[in-house]
C-alpha cells in the first residue's frame, strides 16, 4: 500500500471530474478539460520518447508504481462518469490516456526486467 501516496493526485482528479460533471460549474469544466489535454500530451510523450521519460525521472526510479488494476479502475470511473454526463470528447481522450498509460506501464516493466538482467550479468562477470 506504499503506492497509495503516489496516486493521490489521480484520486483527486477523479473526484474533480465527478464534481464537474454533476455540478456543471463552468470553470471546473475548464480545469477538467485542461488537465485532460495536459495528461494526453504527457502520456503520449511517455510512450514515444524514452529520453523524455529519463528526463522526468530523478536518478534511479524509487517511486513505487500503483498496480495496473488500480490505475485502470480510476481511468474506467473517469470514462464512465464522463460518458454518463455527455462529455463524449473528453471521455474519448481519457480512453486514449488509459491506453497510453497501459503502454507506458508495459514499457517500464520491460525496461525494469532488462535492467535487472544487465545487473545480474554484470555481477556474474565480477
Amino acid at each position: 500500500m506504499k503506492w497509495v501516496r503516489n496516486v493521490i493526485v489521480d484520486i483527486v482528479v477523479g473526484v474533480v471530474i465527478i464534481i464537474a460533471a454533476l455540478s456543471k460549474i463552468e470553470w471546473l469544466a475548464i480545469v477538467v478539460i485542461a488537465y485532460t489535454v495536459l495528461m494526453l500530451v504527457l502520456k503520449f510523450l511517455a510512450v514515444i520518447s524514452d529520453p523524455f521519460m529519463k528526463s522526468v525521472q530523478k536518478g534511479k526510479v524509487t517511486a513505487i508504481q500503483a498496480p495496473l488494476w488500480f490505475t485502470s479502475s480510476l481511468y474506467a470511473v473517469n470514462v464512465v462518469v464522463l460518458l454518463a454526463f455527455g462529455w463524449y470528447y473528453t471521455a474519448a481522450q481519457w480512453v486514449v490516456i488509459w491506453l497510453f498509460s497501459w503502454i507506458a506501464f508495459k514499457k517500464s516493466k520491460k525496461a525494469k526486467v532488462k535492467s535487472e538482467k544487465n545487473k545480474n550479468s554484470t555481477r556474474s562477470l565480477e
